[in-house]
């Protein structure tokens, strides 16, 4: 009698470890339900996230092949007439240059002097648009040097003003 007794007390205590046990895993298995339920919902979520992008790219990467095509058209059309303004003003020069006084020649050679940097800013242009269709590449570079030269530029543009540079 006493071994049954120990033997139905060590089932009890078995089943009650047991059914303890139990009660974990079924605890454990809705936390992971529950995990996996978020963890699907966050994949949802990365993946429209992700669309979006994608077609976020696809817009910015064609909004700048149209801004590309804009500037290169754009210095196509400005190089005429700044050409014929420059021809203009040779033509000018050469056959009005005796007519004109200082101030005359002053102005036409400042004019002159504008269609060369038109010319130039053009050319940057069909640069600009030739180097982004390229992939960029990292250097290093000297700002203080480049904003000295930026300096010197600006000074010798506007002698007139007094520009000081820090």
């Amino acid at each position: 009698l006493a071994i049954l007794i120990l033997v139905v007390l060590f089932v009890i205590n078995n089943r009650r470890k047991l059914k303890k046990a139990y009660d974990i895993v079924n605890q454990q298995k809705e936390e992971i339900s529950e995990i996996l339920e978020e963890l699907k919902s966050t994949n949802l979520k990365l993946e429209t996230s992700n669309l979006k992008l994608a077609d976020t790219n696809l817009k910015l990467e064609d909004a700048n092949q149209e801004l590309e095509a804009f500037s290169y058209s754009v210095s196509h059309d400005l190089r005429a007439p700044v050409r014929r303004i420059e021809g203009l003003c040779e033509m000018l020069g050469e056959d009005y240059e005796k007519l004109l006084d200082d101030a005359g020649r002053d102005l036409l050679s400042r004019i002159t002097g504008s269609t060369v940097l038109m010319n130039t800013l053009i050319e940057d242009m069909l640069k600009l648009s030739r180097i982004t269709r390229q992939s960029v590449s990292k250097a290093p570079c000297d700002i203080s040097e480049m904003a000295k030269k930026i300096c010197e530029d600006i000074k010798q543009n506007y002698p007139e003003k007094d520009v000081n540079c820090r």
